[in-house]
């Protein structure tokens, strides 16, 4: 089995990774009879990003098989370039057909191979992950739960043995039902037009927050170029720069706002009589 350089070694420290449910059969050959395995590792299904939602395109032009073809491509356990239990021997893409990458991989000899393979005829790992580079991104013009969708040019660096999936997509027999994430309503542009009108009313927008949470308040407040309508409400008992334990007791406590509200308006009161 074919061993990697150190520098293909150095080119897994960032990758990508894709996890789905194992769907694999044996893969045809005389050596190592039983050792082989015929096994996809990819699809279109779209993973949302911190830039919206990419999807691996599988079109032959888009991804780089060269590696993995190669002969030198690992069969990982965990991602761990470190821990090596077999090797990609070959790949190749059904793009015309059902949009998957499919390998052939070979399983070492060694103790822990050996273990893994028979865990693997036994159904106990059933979950792959594929570890890739992104060589190019193109927006496209859709939008998938108010996010940006994204085809991804990409070259795929190893197949790993992992835990949990999680791509929904029909690469797998038996696969694991995992939803999806949940998409929360991005609420910038509604925040910002309601800034807007209370400004244009020459109304106030007030921000308060108690123990490590005030620090947003004082991000908003008295900022050079910022707004001035922006009024903080900071209780001096809930500032941890008062008394930190002091403070995680009492914004626990229901109606201390305003309580502290008619305290001051008590002391207005008593000022205004003297």
């Amino acid at each position: 089995m074919e061993t990697m350089t150190n520098e293909e070694r150095k080119k897994f420290e960032d990758l990508e990774t894709r996890t789905f449910a194992l769907e694999f059969e044996r893969a045809e050959g005389e050596e190592d009879e039983g050792r082989r395995v015929s096994l996809s590792f990819a699809s279109e299904e779209p993973v949302l990003r911190s830039f919206g939602w990419e999807v691996l395109s599988h079109k032959s032009e888009d991804v780089d098989l060269e590696f993995f073809q190669s002969g030198r491509a690992p069969l990982l356990l965990n991602h761990d370039p470190e821990v090596q239990i077999g090797v990609i021997e070959s790949a190749r893409i059904d793009g015309e057909t059902d949009r998957k990458s499919r390998s052939v991989v070979r399983f070492g000899r060694s103790e822990l191979a050996s273990e893994i393979l028979q865990d693997v005829n036994d159904k106990i790992r059933t979950n792959i992950s594929v570890g890739y580079s992104v060589t190019n991104l193109e927006k496209q013009d859709e939008q998938r739960d108010g996010y940006d969708v994204y085809r991804a040019q990409w070259m795929p660096m190893e197949v790993s043995l992992v835990s949990i999936p999680a791509d929904r997509s029909n690469i797998g027999v038996g696969r694991a039902e995992i939803p999806k994430p949940t998409i929360k309503e991005n609420k910038m542009e509604e925040t910002a037009n309601l800034f807007y009108e209370i400004i244009q009313q020459k109304g106030r927008i007030f921000v308060s927050g108690s123990g490590h949470s005030s620090l947003v308040a004082q991000e908003a407040y008295y900022r050079a170029g910022g707004l001035v309508s922006i009024k903080p409400i900071w209780l001096k008992s809930l500032l941890i720069t008062e008394n930190a334990e002091m403070s995680t007791h009492l914004e626990r406590i229901s109606g201390i706002a305003e309580a502290n509200w008619l305290l001051k308006q008590n002391q207005l009161v008593v000022q205004r009589l003297h």
